[in-house]
């Protein structure tokens, strides 16, 4: 009744106080159910990208080993080089691995403007955002077995320079350490040419 006779008085029928408080009640009750779906997604395809990081890690290394014969070998104490270093050319990165050839020392003032930067193939979405022990040169997100066989994600407390190529016992990180919901993503060097080769490890 009072809406008909505001149309007769006005020619419009307003909105009451009560009717816009139900209107975002709802509202208010359908993003308490969109928001952590959106988050769900927004975590899957990260995890997604971890996962294609480290297939085409273990692809190059398959390229790396096919054209030299060999597993890259360790770098040097306080230089620049080993397994992230070798398989650049692998990776569409041919500039890069000039720029960083020679096991230069990772303190060189003239090898910092190229080491400041992680490659984006072996950047965790999850991985530590921040400076190795180092600094101005970001944390590895990822490190190649002891044995060569295997490359994975490293603990978020893990601090050692991208640039040196971590080479580290995988298979004995600590539970509840890792970046992915406090795990791992762990591809096998082995398993290659076998679909979907990356896989999960809780930690010990």
């Amino acid at each position: 009744m009072r809406c008909l006779r505001s149309k007769r008085l006005n020619g419009d029928c307003g909105v009451t106080l009560l009717e816009t408080v139900v209107v975002l009640c709802i509202i208010g009750v359908l993003l308490a159910f969109l928001l952590p779906a959106m988050q769900h997604v927004r975590n899957a395809a990260q995890d997604s990208v971890c996962k294609n990081n480290l297939h085409q890690l273990v692809v190059a290394l398959e390229h790396y080993r096919a054209a030299t014969k060999k597993f890259p070998a360790p770098a040097l104490p306080n230089t620049v080089g080993g397994w992230a270093i070798d398989i650049l050319p692998f990776l569409e990165e041919s500039v890069l691995a000039d720029q960083l050839s020679g096991s230069p020392g990772i303190s060189s003032p003239s090898i910092l403007p190229y080491i400041t930067h992680l490659p984006r193939v072996m950047t965790c979405p999850f991985g530590w955002d921040g400076d190795s022990n180092l600094p101005s040169i970001p944390t590895s997100h990822y490190a190649l077995s002891q044995s060569g066989t295997a490359i994975g994600d490293v603990p978020l407390s893990t601090r050692i320079p991208w640039a040196e190529s971590p080479q580290l016992d995988i298979w004995s990180f600590p539970r509840d350490g890792g970046p992915h919901s406090g795990g791992y993503y762990i591809a096998n060097f082995n398993e290659i040419s076998v679909s979907g080769n990356v896989q999960w490890f809780a930690g010990k």
